[in-house]
């Protein structure tokens, strides 16, 4: 009799389980949301820091140190989706452009690599800050619906590499940050 009485109980607990895990999932977080006056697009962009893992950055930082810091953004502009990855180099000077059709592999978090091709060529920003002169690319790919699908449904980006004046750069991405990254692959989707 007791079994009888603990199953309805049990089946209600997991119903309430599943329905607050799919209300979680919903939630989206966007570090820009608007809506282009002109054109009425709703454009959406996600971002999350990576590792650098040719040149971290040193435990402290100092104007004369050379260091490397990576982001990862996910856009949604008007239905159009990119990636972009904004390289920023402390202390460094470069004068690479970084060519149309460059390849950027991710290293999902199975173990199967995706590769996107850049947009456009990049060339450098130049940053100055009193003393300190920095690089800065921000390079754009495009990213099809099937291909952000596969991010959001593998369990997102574990790493990434761009050829860069003949070397990769490499970044990683922080572990409690790799679901973070598929979560933001479906929400940057939803329209």
């Amino acid at each position: 009799m007791k079994r009888k009485s603990l199953l309805p109980l049990v089946l209600l607990v997991l119903s309430m389980g599943f329905a607050s895990n799919l209300q979680a999932q919903k939630k989206c977080k966007y570090k820009e949301r608007k809506i282009n006056p002109v054109t009425g697009e709703v454009i959406k962009m996600s971002e999350i820091k990576l590792i650098s893992i040719n040149n971290p950055p040193p435990k402290v930082l100092s104007d004369n140190l050379p260091f490397t810091l990576g982001i990862l953004k996910f856009h949604n502009i008007g239905g159009v989706l990119q990636i972009e990855l904004y390289i920023y180099f402390h202390g460094i000077l470069h004068e690479y452009v970084i060519p149309a059709g460059t390849e950027l592999g991710m290293r999902l978090n199975s173990g199967e690599m995706l590769k996107l091709y850049s947009t456009r060529d990049e060339v450098k920003k130049v940053r100055a800050q009193s003393t300190d002169v920095s690089s800065v690319y921000s390079i754009f790919f495009d990213c099809s619906r099937e291909q952000m699908q596969q991010i959001s449904s593998i369990g997102g980006i574990t790493a990434l590499a761009i050829e860069f004046e003949g070397k990769n750069e490499a970044f990683s991405v922080k572990r409690r940050n790799v679901i973070k990254t598929a979560e933001m692959a479906r929400c940057i989707m939803e329209d």
